[in-house]
């Protein structure tokens, strides 16, 4: 009975890691959040005031959320691209 318990966990040890650490985003679109974070990040060092400001947190929270894999927006709504 134990070998069958084992499998059971060995087969869906994929999906108990990604629930484990919070992933919810895709391979793809990570990358892209990354991307467009680094750019917002990078213009918004270049500006000066309330639009420096706003691209330069919206583009840390996209590097974040590249970075980490895991977007609360998608928790909440109960979405995932994994």
């Amino acid at each position: 009975m134990g070998i069958f318990t084992m499998a059971g966990y060995f087969r869906h040890l994929p999906q108990l890691q990604r629930g484990l650490r919070g992933l919810n985003i895709g391979k793809n679109e990570r990358w892209a959040s990354a991307l467009l974070g680094v750019v917002l990040s990078a213009y918004a060092l270049k500006r000066r005031g309330v639009t420096g400001l706003v691209a330069g947190f919206v583009g840390g929270l996209l590097v974040k959320r590249g970075s980490t894999g895991e977007c609360p927006v998608y928790r909440n709504a109960g979405v995932t691209s994994v």
